[in-house]
Formats: C-alpha cells, sequence, structure tokens
C-alpha cells in the first residue's frame, strides 16, 4: 500500500489466497481469514505527539486506515477486500521507520515473533555501529538498572526476577542467534552472551545485565550490499525501467532455484520484497519471500 496514496485498492479473492500462502484455499476457509484479518488490522492506530513551543502539547489518536471494506456475493464468499490507507499519515509513519532502520533492520525486525526478542533486538541494533573489527560489541546500558531493563523489555511488574533468564532471555537469545529449520531466514547475531552484574555480598541480588553481541556476517554482508546499492547510477536505468521495476513490486512468481547437488526445484508464489539496482552495473539484487508452507522444503533444499 506504500505507493499508492491515498488510492482505493482492491484485491480479488485470487490475490488475497495467493498474499495467505495458499492458493488452493477454499472460500470458506478465505472468509475467515479475511474476516480475522478485518477484525485484526481495520481498527489499527498510533499516537501521533505534537509539542509546541511554549511547552504545550497535543496527543492525536491517527487511524491506518481510512477504508477497510470486505465484499460478499448472495452466498457469502468473499468477493473483493477494499483497503485505502490514512494518507499522509500512514505514510508519516512508515518513512519515520525507515528513516531508523535499515531495509534490513526493519525486515528482520519484522520477521521476529515475540515482544521480548523484538525488543531486545531493537535494544542491540543500537549499538551496532560500536562492532569491533572482530564483529562484537558491547551493551552496557542496563549494567546497573534491572528496573529499567524490565520496563524497556516490557517484563510485568509481578514477574520474578530469577525467572528472567530461563523465561525470558534465554528464548529471545535463541531466535536471535539460531537459525530455525522451518525458516530460510538468516538470525541477526552470530552468538549473545549475558553477563550477570551483582551486587558483592554472597547471593546477592542482580543489578543488571551487559550484553556482548558477535553479529552474524552473512547478515552483514546482505546488509551491507542492500545499503550500498540503494543509489544506482541512473545512466543505467531510464526512468521507463524503473517504473517496470516498481510495477514488478509485490508481484507473486515461480521461482527456480538448484539445491546443493545443482538440481533444480521451484518455489510457486514467491513475491517479489525488493528490487535493487546495483551501483556498477545493471544488474539487480532482487528479493523474494516464499509462502509460508514451502519455508520448510526451502530450506532443507539449500542445505
Amino acid at each position: 500500500m506504500k505507493d499508492k496514496k491515498d488510492s482505493i485498492v482492491r484485491f480479488s479473492p485470487k490475490e488475497l489466497k495467493i498474499l495467505a500462502g495458499n492458493s488452493h484455499m477454499d472460500n470458506e476457509r478465505l472468509r475467515r481469514v479475511t474476516l480475522n484479518l478485518f477484525n485484526n488490522i481495520a481498527g489499527a492506530n498510533f499516537d501521533l505527539i505534537i509539542k509546541f513551543a511554549d511547552g504545550r502539547s497535543e496527543q492525536n489518536k491517527i487511524l491506518f486506515f481510512r477504508r477497510f471494506a470486505v465484499g460478499y456475493d448472495k452466498n457469502k464468499n468473499i468477493e473483493y477486500l477494499d483497503i485505502q490507507v490514512n494518507d499522509p499519515y500512514f505514510t508519516y509513519l512508515l518513512n519515520d521507520l525507515e528513516a531508523n532502520f535499515t531495509t534490513m533492520q526493519l525486515q528482520t525486525f519484522v520477521d521476529l515473533s515475540g515482544k521480548y526478542t523484538k525488543n531486545l533486538f531493537r535494544l542491540l541494533e543500537r549499538f551496532k555501529n560500536t562492532t569491533d573489527k572482530k564483529g562484537t560489541f558491547k551493551v552496557y546500558v542496563y549494567e546497573n538498572n534491572l528496573e529499567g531493563f524490565c520496563a524497556f523489555m516490557g517484563i510485568p511488574k509481578g514477574f520474578r526476577k530469577d525467572n528472567i533468564g530461563s523465561r525470558v532471555l534465554n528464548p529471545t537469545i535463541k531466535q536471535l542467534t539460531q537459525k530455525l529449520p522451518t525458516s530460510p531466514h538468516e538470525p541477526p547475531y552470530k552468538s549473545i552472551k549475558v553477563i550477570k552484574n551483582k551486587a558483592r555480598a554472597r547471593g546477592a541480588k542482580v543489578l543488571g545485565y551487559t550484553f556482548e553481541v558477535a553479529i552474524n556476517p552473512a547478515m552483514q554482508e546482505l546488509e551491507k550490499a542492500l545499503e550500498n546499492a540503494k543509489v544506482p547510477r541512473l545512466k543505467y536505468f531510464s526512468k521507463k525501467d524503473i517504473k517496470i521495476l516498481n510495477d514488478c513490486l509485490h508481484k507473486c512468481v515461480d521461482v527456480v532455484l538448484k539445491d546443493k547437488d545443482g538440481n533444480p526445484f521451484s518455489i510457486p508464489l514467491a513475491t517479489i520484497e525488493q528490487i535493487v539496482p546495483t551501483k556498477d552495473s545493471k544488474a539487480l539484487i532482487v528479493q523474494f519471500r516464499a509462502p509460508p508452507h514451502t519455508s520448510h522444503h526451502l530450506s532443507r533444499s539449500l542445505l
């Protein structure tokens, strides 16, 4: 929806099935999925806080969408889904996100699950620019402020502090450092070491945490390539070329790849996420997203 401004965009049942990752979905399943989307997203909003020079402020509740309509035929089958974003506020928020995240950081953040994982990722990424030549960096901001760490992470006040390691940090670090067999995506970090800062007395409580982080070289190279390719040498691409590339975004295509033995296999209905021209040639970096039901097959084939 990003580049559609306030135009109403209509999705057909076929397009909705593709977006849901199952082109063979029956009508009843499609109806449930679409209504679930409608109920969860139609009322999405965010707070816009305006501060004035005289110290006053104003808080606004901004809706993402002006229109979010589901059409049915006489048999209650889905005929269309109409979506209209609330421009310019929708694009304002989107541009603000992209100003504070690189393309790869934003994509990684979206792919993570769970508020603790997302929040720890946000914390660590703030200090990634201090990475040394060995590919590691440290985060000291909460080494003596356990309460501040809990507030940032969204850990409830009644949560037992001695359970933070096993129930918060361990599963969160696992997601940020391990490549799951069901996902083709690389984790953002190679390793995360948690150092507990305790009071000097024996059996003293934890005062806070220091994090020693090693970045994932594969993700670093991919992020560097995407960021370096963002500003193409326009002499290679006409306005017509750029329009054609932009029109391809978010289209679904069948992608043919080769496994480790050189045997071809296909991924049907992969979505084109990004098309980035390189700086020095007509080569293109194309990022695809496989439908959910093919992720396991893809990860197995690429091993």
